[in-house]
């Protein structure tokens, strides 16, 4: 029997990368993640990146919202505004009817290239050149664009939004930090629909010239144990990857109190419900450190299973690997932490060589992967593992299929520079 203030998953909706240019509905999410299929490779280079016409596919979804509103607001907030419709309609909510007026707009951000580039345009605007019209406009763009709320700021406006709403930013654990402020706000009736965004545009023009920068940092050192951006394949958990491979896109799931969902006649869109979530860090004293024994990793599980669940109940780990071998020794310490001699047969999993390692995002990428791993009864295989690095001391599931499980309870992970590290605890709603 759930309780009134319990938190459910009702709704799920992208801007990912995807087959056919765009990964936007919760049928194309599952599609490309519950094959494995790999949509980073770009001929010269490895990244995630969105082909498609952003302001159109926005002005498709939210017809409301003015076109001349719509053309002042960078990718990565037409990402965020693409993502919240599509969660919104997954869902049943309504922006026309009012569904959102008071919700909670929870978004992440962590990388700073979206925010760079509306500020540059302006600041190397050549004033000889430049009409009155269009200095308006940089101004504009730089006011809304130009901050780390950016996509908090498109939201509240587009969905006319007066509810509770801000930005969190802590590295690549962004995302899944969201997910216990929202339980808490649900718990605590401060609100009884929260929607939570991660989005993250990275400029390739600026990773070539950054990497251009970091290889001669490098030379002449031993990098073997570092977390390289490489033109490699990123493949988590297999003996042969070489590094993370960016990419671009957002990713938003709907929570709501039962009492809600049940009193508006919407229990069958529930998909799991979200029990708990932790936030905890490595006592490392660099922010480039890397915890070898994922101190902070195993304190997040064990604060987000206490209390609500016993170790030996988690059917299923979604992982935070980000495709550097470093992270296969340091999961498999802080999972052996947690789960002791258990580790070995559980199974643990990550479908980010799907889309590339797009920041913020993963959180709630994560609880949607998870979501319909329960509701389709199986385990997605982890996206690009062939050969299982012999580091990795759990089950990588590397069948190259996905597998038929019974997951009632799962953990989903992400950490970040730093060693924030984040810990979600699902349960399959019955």
């Amino acid at each position: 029997m759930g309780r009134p203030r319990d938190t459910l998953v009702t709704g799920m909706g992208f801007c990912l990368p995807g087959t056919g240019g765009l990964c936007a509905a919760r049928e194309d999410f599952w599609d490309v993640v519950s094959t494995g299929s790999l949509l980073i490779d770009r001929g010269d280079r490895y990244a995630g990146v969105i082909e498609a016409d952003l302001l159109a596919e926005a002005a498709a979804r939210l017809p409301g919202v003015s076109p001349r509103y719509l053309a002042n607001y960078s990718p990565v907030q037409l990402y965020s505004l693409i993502s919240v419709a599509e969660a919104c309609r997954d869902s049943g909510l309504s922006v026309e009817d009012g569904d959102l007026a008071e919700a909670g707009l929870l978004n992440a951000r962590h990388c700073l290239d979206a925010n760079f580039l509306v500020q540059q345009r302006a600041l190397t605007a050549d004033l000889e050149t430049t009409t009155p019209p269009e200095a308006r406009g940089l101004v504009a763009r730089s006011m809304i664009g130009g901050q780390l709320n950016d996509t908090t700021l498109a939201q509240v406006s587009a969905l006319r939004n007066t509810g509770p709403s801000y930005t969190v930013s802590t590295s690549c654990a962004s995302g899944g930090v969201l997910f216990g402020i929202a339980q808490r706000m649900i718990a605590a009736g401060e609100a009884d629909l929260v929607l939570v965004t991660g989005a993250d545009q990275y400029d390739s023009g600026r990773r070539a010239d950054f990497d251009a920068v970091a290889a001669r940092a490098v030379e002449g050192l031993d990098l073997s144990d570092s977390v390289g951006v490489t033109h490699r394949m990123m493949r988590p958990y297999d003996r042969r990857t070489g590094g993370l491979n960016v990419g671009d896109g957002a990713a938003t799931i709907v929570l709501e109190s039962r009492e809600r969902v049940e009193a508006t006649g919407r229990l069958d869109r529930a998909g799991a419900v979200l029990v708990s979530q932790s936030t905890r860090r490595s006592p490392v004293r660099s922010t480039m450190a890397i915890d070898q024994e994922g101190v902070g990793v195993a304190l997040a599980i064990e604060r987000c299973l206490a209390g609500h669940l016993d170790p030996a109940e988690v059917d299923y780990v979604s992982g935070g690997a980000e495709g550097s071998p470093v992270f296969h020794s340091m999961e498999s310490t802080a999972l052996r932490a947690v789960f002791g001699d258990r580790v070995r047969e559980l199974p643990v999993s990550v479908q980010e060589a799907c889309f590339g390692h797009s920041g913020s995002p993963l959180g709630s990428m994560g609880v949607a992967a998870v979501t319909l791993m329960m509701e389709h009864g199986v385990i997605c295989h982890t996206a690009g593992c062939e050969e299982p690095d012999p580091a990795c001391e759990f089950d990588p599931v590397a069948d190259g299929k996905p597998r038929e499980a019974t997951v009632d309870h799962a953990v989903s992970l992400n950490y970040g520079s730093g060693m924030v590290s984040s810990a979600i605890l699902l349960e399959r709603l019955r």
